[in-house]
């Protein structure tokens, strides 16, 4: 047993005084007055003693004043105590990195209670935090000295450094004999060799080694570029379980994007998440966290090396792009095709075709064997390159033969060609040169095979080796490159094709195109010459402890990006986003090399089984206080049974009092603790579900419709979430038998002819649902079959809508008009189309029953059920790679457009109420309130 404040145990001295103070205060004395006294005079007061308290009440007494003064004293019951023995000094080493987050105030309470002992025992204490940038002053330290740090001392977003650590421990010990206390965060680094060999060097007297559960960490990666999909790598620490992660995407401005959920295979350590999400939404994703891990390698940041490009091609004969074995991009499309969006043109104009790709936005542009371009085209390119683009050139039979200087070229270039066999010529094809250190391509394989038979040579500059990327054995450039205000401007020397090349049919066509548009995400670097060091801005974000973006503190410096070792997260620079906004450089936590293990030690000297922090302490306190709380009642029960409160027979209070005190104090000492009922995991689902606010549809069990659903919904979402500051969380599946409907606004409910109908108690509580305030979205999504008409001849899909509706409580219906509230909650609609357009919106008729409606104060006069027949689900939805999973009818694209304009305002409608009517009446409240001051 420990004390949290031991010196309050000397009040135990003064259980003497106690006894002397209650033994000359005797209880009052029992009274019984004699009534005839009454008739007498009063009698003349005379001086008694008093009787002493009985011994037994002075004993229950200081029994009482004991268990208050030992409470106070804050006793903990340790199963297993921490013994320090000897006066060798003391060595207490904290790992404060990333994964110490949990259980960090366990390891605090460790740490306390070691400095403690070791205060007792008068052990010099040196201390260390492993991921502290500041190791100069480990002691020794008062232990006084080290709970202060300790108070202010916090995991940190970085990894931690054991082995410099330890290496500042012997240079300062210089060998002494000592004690050490590790108490590590569980998990194994590529230093843990390394770790354990320092601590057997200091041949410890005593190890305490502290190891942390990381059984349910879990961790992102990376992000990849899977055919055309965004994709997340996710390792966890355990292979147990099919456990299930969700993903939740965020923008630069911490606008919520969507959610991505998958399980964890069975007996697999990784598992990789995808994203089916348009181009334009995966390009503003900023950074990726995992829903319920608060730490730092939750999160991952994503710039633009995560990102899919997109590439303009702009070929000299544009309908040669329709057939595409004869396009003179057919290597370049394969090279690119599935980590990049490629687009085209397919007019006969070069200057239309320009104007066309222009206003896509493309973030690099690749043009052919094109000269003598016009002075208009020229200046679009142009223009296009300084305001940060990247344009690739490819050389060709026109490109050798031009006569004219050409402005975007980065070298000037010799006319003529030289070939293999010609007047310039080499005897055989040449090979590529080593790629030297500070090169862009330093870090891809080197490519044996590929030789060059045909070239465009460069004219000798002084400035010529400066921009010339990469070069052939011969020192004759085969790339250049040159640096145009905020853009590039690139020049392959060779054929994008076979002819003057084997290049395009090596491997390393492709990854040297995705090197080179890289670029055009990364201007502020100089591309012309990548140099060993080059400086990239000042931090712009940088990731707390529990894995949220914050501004980058004070200690943080721009980051220095070296080709050769790429920037590892530390003190000075955290993982964060570093540069400008839109064209970041992301500093993460992990890598595709990192994995989550539990430490262990290969050391024999060393050979003991981790401790846990989990030291299943006994805090006293509670319980003390609380016997001494019953014992001052008892005593309190004894006093009004001596002063015979309870019966004016004393005999028979003898007689009644024993077994009522029996009772008394077994009732006491009975455990009667009463344990917290469990959560069952259905009413985990309700918990989670009524804490935020979710969409949800009813399932049909057809599979094409329940996909367009959640899909359609998904994307709903990201849209009201884009748009508003609302940010809706998953989308729900309700089976009406079993799920609990109250949790959710908006039900959307897609009929299907073919799926049974609703049960009685399914009806049942539909109708509980809509009287209490929820509103449900029937879809038959059979406009174009026939316009929705309740009165008359109706598709199959529309019959099966009339048999649910005569199961429940409808009142009258009516089109919504262009003045309803849904029609003017957030956008001003002139309709509401979904996959079709025609149909009208059906809600409840605004003339009937609205005090019906609202008698149980329920409702806000928003419309308990809305129809339609416009398919919205079908507008909204999104295949599994991303794109628009049905086609418009008709064909209109701003069409899709106002399908999610319906489907937010009608969500907003939903959640508002009459706030919203309230706020569409305002001009005719306001006109009515300066006719009633002017009466």
């Amino acid at each position: 047993m420990s004390f949290s404040a031991p010196l309050l145990l000397l009040g135990l001295l003064f259980l003497p005084v106690i006894w002397w103070l209650l033994r000359i205060t005797p209880p009052s004395p029992h009274k019984e007055p004699f009534p005839p006294l009454r008739f007498l005079p009063k009698p003349t007061h005379q001086q008694e003693n008093a009787k002493h308290t009985p011994w037994w009440l002075l004993l229950l007494r200081l029994i009482i004043a004991a268990l208050i003064i030992i409470a106070l004293a804050r006793p903990t019951w340790n199963q297993k105590p921490i013994i320090l023995s000897g006066s060798q000094p003391l060595a207490l080493i904290i790992d404060n990195g990333w994964a110490s987050v949990k259980e960090w105030k366990k390891r605090l309470s460790i740490a306390e209670v070691l400095l403690t002992q070791a205060e007792r025992q008068q052990k010099d204490i040196y201390f260390l935090a492993t991921a502290e940038n500041d190791t100069s002053n480990i002691g020794p330290l008062p232990a006084k000295t080290i709970k202060q740090h300790l108070m202010h001392l916090q995991p940190r977003p970085w990894p931690v450094n054991r082995t410099d650590a330890l290496k500042k421990l012997i240079e300062r010990t210089k060998g002494k004999p000592l004690d050490i206390a590790y108490l590590s965060d569980g998990l194994q680094t590529n230093e843990n060799d390394k770790t354990f060999a320092l601590i057997e060097q200091l041949k410890p007297k005593t190890f305490l080694w502290y190891l942390s559960d990381i059984s349910d960490l879990t961790a992102i990666t990376a992000i990849e570029n899977n055919n055309g999909n965004m994709v997340a790598r996710i390792i966890r620490s355990t292979t147990y379980g099919k456990a299930p992660v969700t993903l939740n995407l965020y923008d630069a401005n911490n606008q919520l994007l969507g959610h991505f959920t998958k399980d964890f295979p069975e007996g697999e350590t990784t598992t990789l998440v995808p994203f089916n999400v348009p181009l334009e939404l995966r390009n503003d994703i900023a950074w990726i966290k995992i829903n319920n891990q608060n730490h730092a390698a939750a999160t991952f940041l994503v710039d633009s090396h995560n990102k899919m490009s997109r590439v303009a091609l702009l070929s000299p004969n544009t309908s040669e792009m329709a057939q595409p074995l004869l396009s003179p991009f057919y290597y370049i499309i394969k090279a690119l095709q599935g980590t990049t969006q490629l687009i085209t043109a397919g007019g006969r104009e070069l200057s239309t075709d320009l104007d066309h790709l222009l206003k896509q936005n493309p973030s690099a542009i690749i043009i052919g064997d094109i000269v003598n371009m016009s002075e208009k085209a020229e200046k679009k390119l142009s223009d296009f390159v300084n305001e940060g683009g990247t344009l690739i050139r490819f050389a060709g039979e026109n490109l050798s033969t031009a006569e004219h200087y050409d402005s975007l070229l980065p070298v000037p270039l010799r006319q003529g060609q030289r070939s293999l066999g010609s007047i310039m010529s080499w005897t055989k094809p040449q090979k590529l040169a080593p790629f030297a250190k500070n090169s862009l391509f330093f870090d891809l394989p080197f490519p044996e095979g590929v030789t060059v038979s045909r070239q465009i040579l460069a004219e000798p500059s002084q400035d010529l080796f400066e921009k010339t990327w990469l070069s052939l054995s011969d020192g004759t450039p085969l790339i250049t490159a040159a640096k145009r205000s905020k853009g590039t401007l690139i020049l392959i020397h060779v054929a994008p094709d076979p002819t003057w090349s084997n290049l395009p049919l090596s491997g390393f066509f492709a990854q040297m195109l995705q090197k080179l548009i890289t670029l055009s995400a990364y201007q502020n670097t100089n591309p012309t010459h990548i140099k060993k060091e080059t400086t990239i801005q000042n931090p712009w974000r940088t990731i707390t402890t529990d894995g949220q973006l914050q501004m980058p503190p004070s200690s943080v410096v721009p980051l220095v990006l070296d080709t050769q070792n790429p920037p590892r997260p530390s003190y000075r620079t955290p993982p964060g986003l570093y540069g400008a906004k839109n064209n970041f450089y992301a500093l993460n936590l992990l890598n595709d090399s990192s994995h989550l293990m539990k430490q262990s030690s290969l050391s024999s000297s060393l050979s003991k089984s981790p401790l846990s922090y989990d030291t299943k302490e006994k805090h006293l306190i509670g319980p003390l206080l609380g016997l001494a709380i019953l014992l001052f009642a008892f005593d309190n029960f004894l006093i009004l049974w001596m002063g015979g409160a309870f019966f004016l027979n004393r005999q028979r209070n003898v007689l009644l009092f024993l077994p009522l005190a029996i009772g008394f104090i077994a009732f006491f000492l009975h455990d009667s603790r009463v344990y917290a009922q469990g959560i069952e995991n259905h009413n985990e689902d309700i918990i989670q579900a009524a804490g935020t606010t979710h969409l949800a549809y009813v399932v049909t069990h057809n599979h094409e419709i329940d996909t367009t659903s959640k899909s359609g919904l998904e994307a709903l979402s990201q849209f009201i979430a884009e748009r508003t500051m609302l940010s809706p969380s998953s989308v729900k599946a309700l089976d009406l038998d079993k799920d609990e409907l109250a949790f959710y606004p908006l039900i959307y409910w897609p009929i299907d002819e073919n799926s049974p109908l609703p049960t009685q108690k399914s009806l049942e509580k539909i109708n509980s649902f809509m009287k209490h305030g929820g509103t449900i979205l029937f879809d038959t999504r059979d406009q174009i079959k026939s316009n929705l008409n309740l009165e008359g001849a109706a598709t199959p899909a529309t019959q099966r809508l009339r048999i649910i509706l005569k199961g429940l409580n409808i009142p009258a219906i009516e089109p919504a008009s262009t003045d309803h509230v849904v029609a003017r909650s957030f956008y001003i609609m002139p309709d509401f189309p979904g996959l079709y357009r025609g149909s009208p919106l059906w809600v409840e008729s605004s003339s009937t029953n609205k005090k019906e409606k609202n008698s149980l104060g329920f409702g806000d006069n928003v419309s308990s059920l809305l129809i339609t027949a416009n398919n919205f689900a079908g507008a909204w939805a999104l295949d599994e790679k991303g794109m628009w999973k049905y086609p418009l009818i008709p064909n209109d694209p701003i069409q899709r457009l106002w399908a999610f304009r319906a489907g937010l305002n009608i969500v907003i409608y939903v959640l508002t109420g009459n706030y919203k009517a309230d706020q569409v009446h305002v001009p005719a409240l306001l006109e009515r309130f300066k006719r009633e001051r002017r009466q």
